[in-house]
């Protein structure tokens, strides 16, 4: 996601997103509710089908915004947004994700991956490539020792990373995507939306992401999307 009151060949990224339609865009509420975006679907653009936001791939405009009906931006519960963009995604290059159903139970343990284009070290700029890790899913109850978030972990988050820190999501990769592959087939899997998390890749403090398959039955009744395209 970039700002859409820049205009090309400039791009200013500032928030990631999921392909969940061929004109949908999930990513965080957070990314949409504050002073850059405001909810206004003229103040985004979305970016697809590269592994450089500065160069390549297609921009398109966003035509309405929807937000977590039950978002709540002092607990982060909820943190969800659907853009729906003005003309469709047709370029290969950029296909839609499956996404879990409400149904879909992540053990702790599982391995995960998260991409983005954020910053490589807390505090530092945003990368220009795009970037991922592999980390372990964490369980709501070990995320929510005192010693980590001290029970702010609600059911429609899911944590993951290292206990000892080292990597995780960081600034600029909010809204982008977790995923985890699913049956004998390994089907890449959308299971989290990078949300938010005390400082980077910190020991005991882990990411914190918002758990699609809490918001799986409001994203079918906005985007009319159950599953992946390809």
């Amino acid at each position: 996601m970039i700002r859409g009151y820049v205009p090309e060949p400039q791009r200013s990224q500032f928030c990631g997103g999921s392909i969940v339609g061929n004109n949908w865009i999930l990513t965080a509420a957070h990314c949409v509710r504050n002073s850059i975006v405001r909810e206004d679907p003229t103040r985004v653009d979305v970016v697809a089908g590269t592994p450089q936001y500065g160069l390549g791939g297609e921009r398109f405009h966003v035509a309405e915004i929807q937000t977590h009906p039950n978002y709540n931006s002092s607990t982060m519960e909820y943190d969800f947004a659907l853009l729906r963009l003005s003309s469709p995604i047709t370029i290969s290059s950029a296909q839609a994700v499956k996404l879990a159903d409400e149904n879909m139970q992540v053990n702790e343990g599982t391995k995960a991956c998260v991409t983005g284009w954020g910053a490589t070290v807390e505090g530092s700029p945003g990368s220009i490539d795009l970037l991922g890790v592999t980390l372990p899913i964490v369980s709501n109850t070990v995320c929510n020792r005192p010693e980590s978030y001290n029970g702010e972990i609600k059911a429609s988050m899911l944590c993951a990373g290292e206990r000892a820190g080292g990597v995780d999501s960081c600034q600029g990769d909010s809204g982008g995507p977790l995923w985890t592959t699913v049956g004998e087939g390994g089907v890449p899997t959308l299971t989290g939306v990078v949300s938010w998390g005390e400082g980077c890749a910190r020991g005991l403090k882990y990411g914190v992401y918002a758990r699609v398959s809490a918001a799986a039955s409001w994203i079918a009744s906005t985007t009319g999307v159950t599953r992946s395209k390809r």
